[in-house]
C-alpha cells in the first residue's frame, strides 16, 4: 500500500492565501508539514494510516480505499479493522475512512462491523474517532462498532520502527540491506505546478447513496446577493472542483453536491457578495442578471450598474496616479485614446 499525494490539487495551489491545515493538523504522527503554498510528507515517518485522505476536501491525498470499495461486491457482512485481513475484512486504520466511505459500505453491506479498539493508541489522534461517532448514529440499523482496547495494531510496530530509525540512527547502525527490507518508500508523489481540480466522484456516488439510505447529510456551499454580484467570474475561476459555472451573458450556477465548502469563492469576492450557508438537498442554485457590454472596454456587466466597473478600476488608478479627480482622469483618458487614434 502507498500514499499516493498530488499537491496540484490542494486548495494552496488554488488560492496563495489559503489557511488549510486540515492535512497536517489530523496527522497524528507529524508528517505531513505545510510550507507556503506547498503540502510535503515526510516518509520516514508516515505510517500510511490515512488520516490526511479523509480529512482532505480536495483529494491531495489516497492511499486507494475509494477505489477497492467501489470495486466490492454487495454481501452480508463486512468488517473493518486494522488487525485483520482475509475476505469481507477492509484492513485499514479507521483514520482513513470518512463519512464518504461509511455510506458507501451501508449501502454494500447489509452490516458494517468497525473494530475501534483504540485506547492506548497513539494513532487515536487522528480524526476517525471523531468522523466515525459522527456517522454512527445516523447509520445506527446498519453499523456495529467494538470500542475498547485490543491487540497492538501493526501500524504501531511500523511506527515504533520508523521511530527507532529515524530518532536513534546514530546509537543503532544495522546493515543497509536490513534498512531496506524493513521500510520501504510508502510516498509517491505527483506534482505540477498548475493547480488542477479535484476529482469527486466518489463524493457523487455518497450523496446518492445517502439519499437511497434516508441519510441527512449537511453540505456546505456558497450563496450570491445579486444585488451586489457584478457576475465578474473570478468565482468560477477559483473553484478547485468546479461547482461553479459561469457564462458572460449573465448566468451563474453553484451546484452544492459538487462544493466542497472550503469558502475561496466567498473570500476572493471583490464585491463581497457570497456567503456561506447550509443545506440538507443537494441541487444546482442558478443566478441571473440582465447584461450589458461597456462601449469603450468592452466589458460584460451587469445592466443596473450605473458604470462599467472595470472601467471604474481603471479610473481609480488613474486617480491614484495623477492625483486628480475622476472628471480629470476621465478627460486624460480620452486625450491618450485621441493620441493613439491620431498615430494609425
Amino acid at each position: 500500500m502507498k500514499l499516493k499525494v498530488n499537491p496540484a490539487r490542494c486548495l494552496r495551489r488554488w488560492y496563495k492565501d489559503s489557511t488549510c491545515t486540515l492535512c497536517a493538523g489530523s496527522c497524528p504522527v507529524k508528517a505531513v508539514e505545510v510550507k507556503g503554498r506547498d503540502v510535503m510528507v515526510n516518509s520516514s515517518v508516515c505510517v500510511l494510516c490515512g488520516a490526511c485522505s479523509s480529512v482532505c476536501p480536495v483529494g491531495v491525498f489516497s492511499l486507494g480505499v475509494e477505489e477497492l470499495i467501489l470495486s466490492m461486491e454487495p454481501g452480508d457482512t463486512i468488517r473493518i479493522s486494522c488487525r485483520d485481513s482475509g475476505e469481507n475484512v477492509l484492513s485499514t486504520c479507521i483514520n482513513a475512512l470518512n463519512q464518504n466511505h461509511y455510506l458507501i459500505l451501508a449501502s454494500k453491506f447489509n452490516k458494517v462491523v468497525v473494530d475501534a479498539r483504540c485506547e492506548g493508541c497513539p494513532l487515536a489522534k487522528g480524526p476517525g474517532l471523531a468522523i466515525l461517532e459522527g456517522i454512527a448514529g445516523k447509520l445506527a440499523s446498519k453499523m456495529e462498532v467494538v470500542r475498547g482496547s485490543g491487540s497492538p495494531s501493526p501500524l504501531l510496530r511500523r511506527l515504533t520502527l520508523k521511530r527507532m530509525m529515524v530518532e536513534g540512527a546514530t546509537l543503532i547502525s544495522p546493515p543497509l540491506g536490513a534498512i531496506a527490507s524493513l521500510v520501504y518508500e510508502p510516498v509517491e508523489v505527483e506534482d505540477s505546478r498548475t493547480p488542477e481540480r479535484a476529482r469527486i466522484t466518489f463524493r457523487l456516488k455518497a450523496l446518492e447513496v445517502a439519499r437511497a439510505l434516508n441519510v441527512t447529510v449537511k453540505l456546505l456551499h456558497p450563496a450570491v446577493d445579486t444585488s451586489k454580484c457584478t457576475f465578474c467570474g473570478i468565482c468560477a475561476g477559483v473553484c478547485p472542483t468546479g461547482a461553479i459555472e459561469f457564462e458572460e451573458a449573465g448566468i451563474l450556477r453553484i451546484d452544492t453536491s459538487k462544493c466542497v465548502g472550503c469558502s475561496h469563492c466567498i473570500k476572493l469576492c471583490p464585491d463581497n457578495a457570497m456567503t456561506q450557508v447550509e443545506s440538507e438537498e443537494p441541487g444546482v442554485l442558478e443566478y441571473t442578471r440582465s447584461m450589458t457590454v461597456c462601449p469603450r472596454c468592452g466589458y460584460i456587466y451587469p445592466a443596473s450598474l450605473s458604470e462599467c466597473p472595470k472601467c471604474s478600476v481603471i479610473l481609480e488608478i488613474l486617480k491614484d496616479i495623477y492625483k486628480g479627480n475622476p472628471g480629470d482622469c476621465r478627460e486624460y483618458g480620452e486625450r491618450i485614446r485621441e493620441k493613439l487614434r491620431s498615430q494609425r
